[in-house]
């Protein structure tokens, strides 16, 4: 008989997956449209522009979902040598910003949804899921017993895709806009393009490490986005 620990993990697991197929694809996609618009098509040749979430799943990433309650997408590539002509630099940071600007706004969305539907009282159960990605299913029913298992479970799907959200806006922040500061670096001195392999790769996982470990940086995204969350619900007038 499957105990009831057991069937919350699973819940979350299942809500985990299915939120990660939502954020990857939506991420992805506005990547590949950001970089077209400024002038790099090389996403929309790698099919990166559909809908398709198969297309943005990264398979290792998706393992580390199933496993550590942490997964990533596909990383979509940009070929800064396209990107030319005015505003070239503001136009690169723009391309290579643009997955962490479309995680905060979607976990800022998703985030205001709770509050309209279930009001500021699900704030209890959101921040612990979305500093740990615990599922948090039982308690949402117990504390809204007139919600239907449906209207919870997607509770618990927007719940991931917050906690996803802010985790992969922290990581892809530090990989892509240091991609941006290597290539414009690598533009300036020549004898910098050498090495931009290797520090395109070291410099932002020890960024990445020291932010999570003894910063606490998506704490602070989380503290960020609840309060950006909550100010917008009261300026519509749901909180």
């Amino acid at each position: 008989m499957i105990s009831l620990k057991s069937m919350e993990s699973l819940i979350g697991l299942v809500t985990l997956v299915l939120a990660y197929f939502i954020v990857v694809t939506i991420s992805g996609v506005f990547r590949a449209w950001v970089a077209k618009l400024m002038g790099d098509d090389t996403p929309e040749k790698m099919g990166f522009l559909s809908f398709n979430p198969f297309i943005h799943t990264d398979p290792i990433g998706f393992f580390f979902l199933l496993i550590f309650r942490f997964g990533w997408g596909r990383y979509i590539p940009i070929n800064p040598f396209n990107i030319v002509g005015r505003f070239r630099v503001i136009r690169l940071f723009l391309a290579y910003i643009s997955d962490t600007f479309i995680h905060l706004v979607m976990a800022t969305i998703s985030l205001v949804t709770l509050i309209i539907y279930f009001g500021l009282n699900v704030l209890r159960f959101s921040i612990p899921m979305l500093l740990s990605g615990v599922s948090a299913h039982a308690g949402l029913a117990a504390a809204y017993p007139e919600y239907s298992s449906f209207a919870i479970s997607m509770a618990m799907i927007i719940m991931a895709m917050i906690y996803l959200n802010v985790i992969l806006a922290v990581l892809n922040f530090f990989i892509s806009f240091f991609g941006f500061l290597i290539m414009v670096f690598a533009d300036k001195f020549a004898s910098f393009g050498r090495y931009k392999d290797i520090a395109i790769i070291l410099i932002p996982m020890f960024l990445i490490f020291m932010s999570i470990r003894y910063l606490h940086l998506p704490f602070w995204v989380v503290f960020f986005i609840t309060k950006l969350g909550t100010y917008i619900a009261s300026l519509i007038g749901v909180a």
